[in-house]
């Protein structure tokens, strides 16, 4: 099965990275590092690597259907956390909205599905939570580290989309002349 070699081979490292780029100087406050371990509100990313790990080793529709809902929630509050932080710029409302939205769209289909969709939100929604120390003078090397995780994370995803399109079963046989 074609799907499931593409989720080990790309799901599981940028996971791996993910989960321990927690461990990782993020920013510098006061002179002082900052480790995101020490800031549960930095920890959504982190816990999306550890749930993509789950994603990439998980052999049973029931645990994977439990893990999509585990990376939903993750993500939709990550979107909602980013639009209760922008508030009053505007964007916030949107990104409430985008929560809201994300979590009623993927709620269907098959569990292998809403997980390359949730890889890829978590993914998109990482890279906006890690942008802002980037662009920060005071961003440290575990920022930049997280920031490649978060995006091999939702190329993996995206990958791992793709390859569930080829193994996509026709619902109608298609018609055969005889002759």
């Amino acid at each position: 099965m074609p799907a499931r070699r593409a989720r080990r081979f790309f799901v599981l490292p940028s996971g791996v990275v993910l989960a321990i780029a927690i461990f990782l100087p993020l920013v510098k406050v006061c002179g002082t590092v900052e480790y995101p371990i020490a800031w549960p509100i930095f920890w959504g990313p982190y816990l999306l690597g550890a749930v993509a790990i789950g994603m990439a080793l998980c052999g049973s529709q029931r645990a994977m259907r439990n893990l999509v809902v585990t990376a939903q929630v993750i993500v939709a509050a990550q979107c909602g956390g980013l639009g209760v932080v922008t508030i009053s710029s505007g964007y916030g409302v949107l990104l409430i909205a985008a929560a809201v939205g994300f979590v009623l769209l993927t709620r269907r289909g098959d569990p292998e599905r809403r997980a390359t969709h949730a890889l890829i939100a978590g993914g998109v929604m990482s890279l906006a939570w890690f942008a802002p120390f980037i662009g920060d003078p005071e961003g440290l090397w575990g920022a930049y580290v997280s920031t490649g995780a978060a995006f091999a994370l939702m190329m993996s995803g995206l990958e791992w989309r793709r390859e569930l399109g080829k193994l996509r079963v026709e619902r109608m046989p298609m018609a055969r002349a005889r002759g």
